[in-house]
């Protein structure tokens, strides 16, 4: 009988029977099987994948891929992003291309109802196809050999509690891969069929839950736009985007010292300005400065998020240039013009940045609301064709229109507690999902 002597830890090593080494000798591997405690927990048999259920990879021959005279015709044809898309919001595969006869016979038509599953770059992502379509050598289809042993969607769902395994079956290279020699072990537990159509009834059941939780948390956020328009009594002009729409005519008096561009006027209707109460031009209420420079290189992490041109901070520094209410506005790059709010400290780089210069006259809470309400009216000011830029002197001219304190705390105050709602909503949608995840697992153990 083997033994490990005393100075190794038992932890970060184990044993494994000569018999069990047939293709690969690889600790990795090995360790992923023995730690996989969905299989070493179960009371149920637990058979190979290879063994129970038929695998046929996609095919795709043709180079270069993207030969137009491929595409476009009645058979649709599944990437592997549209799979990871499905896994992830638990629903219908969607595809965007298809290809015609020619492109067919390159490919190979799937025509039964099978689980799809990703094997390069995104390993491990499912989801059901249950209509004719092809796909490329990067996705692999596969059925039970017998419906009566196995059903597809209980396979479907056990699968999502095999990711990190699948991660690690995969070579380490620059992109990561698996195929039939490494999927087909992969082990399976199979319980009473009776106990697979349960668990996936739970797992669909919470996944539609899910979904309708974070519809709700959305109409919520969605509403907040509106919710300020009635109170504000501010009406939206309509646009219409027809060609002969497109040519418009300008006084030349309204030219004058302002910006001599077509998209500026165009973009007029994007205004959200007017209403009941008056209107101040945004330079009145507050100070809007630029942003201090600080490149990469220069950056020491710390715990301050560096704000800068994109939707999300980039990296953090170890000072701040900016705290307590403070509203950014992203001044280059696709997404200039992006209005953010912050309540915390930060360092303000490719930025505008706006602070009201008296509280008592217009709250920053408002004014932030406000701002996000002119999203699209912002985004319009962007110039530049390669990098587009909204400038502080632009900004400075926007309409803000401008109740009592009292009235602009309570508009507030409720749109809060609209997006405190909305919060709880998506909490309790991952809670639902979590708690289906954690009864499944204990069925699955048995």
């Amino acid at each position: 009988m083997s033994s490990i002597t005393h100075n190794i830890d038992e932890k970060r090593i184990f044993i494994i029977n000569r018999s069990e080494i047939k293709d690969r000798l690889d600790p990795i591997y090995f360790k992923t099987v023995h730690d996989l405690e969905i299989v070493a927990r179960t009371s149920f048999k637990v058979e190979k994948l290879s063994d129970i259920a038929e695998m046929k990879r996609g095919r795709f021959g043709h180079r270069p891929r993207n030969e137009p005279k491929l595409y476009g015709g009645k058979y649709p044809f599944i990437q592997t992003g549209d799979v990871v898309r499905a896994s992830i919001e638990g629903g219908k595969i969607k595809y965007s291309q298809t290809l015609n006869e020619l492109g067919l016979q390159t490919s190979r038509l799937f025509e039964e109802i099978v689980m799809v599953i990703t094997i390069a770059a995104n390993i491990g992502d499912t989801a059901i196809l249950d209509y004719p379509a092809c796909f490329p050598d990067s996705l692999i289809g596969i059925k039970p050999k017998d419906d009566n042993t196995l059903n597809l969607y209980y396979l479907n769902v056990y699968f999502k509690y095999l990711k990190n395994y699948l991660n690690n079956l995969a070579p380490q290279a620059a992109q990561k891969n698996i195929n039939y020699q490494q999927l087909g072990p992969t082990p399976i537990v199979i319980p009473p069929i009776e106990i697979q159509e349960k668990i996936v009834k739970i797992y669909y059941d919470a996944f539609n839950n899910k979904q309708q939780k974070e519809k709700e948390a959305k109409a919520l956020i969605e509403n907040i736009d509106t919710y300020l328009l009635n109170e504000l009594e501010i009406s939206l002009l309509f646009r219409d985007n027809s060609i002969s729409n497109r040519i418009f005519e300008v006084n030349l008096s309204n030219l004058s010292g302002d910006r001599f561009d077509a998209f500026s006027f165009y973009n007029s209707l994007l205004k959200v300005e007017g209403g009941k109460y008056k209107n101040i031009k945004l330079r009145e209420l507050a100070d809007i400065k630029k942003g201090q420079s600080i490149t990469s290189d220069k950056v020491v992490t710390g715990d301050y998020p560096v704000i800068a041109g994109g939707k999300i901070s980039p990296y953090s520094h170890n000072e701040f240039n900016y705290e307590g209410k403070t509203i950014t506005v992203s001044a280059s790059g696709a997404y200039s013009g992006y209005v953010w709010y912050h309540n915390e400290p930060i360092f303000a780089s490719d930025c505008c940045v706006i602070k009201a210069k008296d509280e008592n006259r217009i709250t920053m809470d408002y004014l932030s609301e406000i701002l996000k309400l002119k999203q699209k009216e912002i985004y319009g000011l962007q110039q530049g064709a390669g990098q587009p830029h909204v400038y502080p002197s632009d900004l400075v001219k926007l309409n803000i229109p401008l109740p009592p304190v009292e009235i602009q705390n309570r508009i507030t105050e409720n749109i809060f507690e609209l997006r405190k709602k909305s919060i709880q909503l998506e909490k309790e949608a991952e809670l639902v999902l979590n708690d289906a995840k954690n009864n499944i697992e204990k069925m699955i153990l048995g």
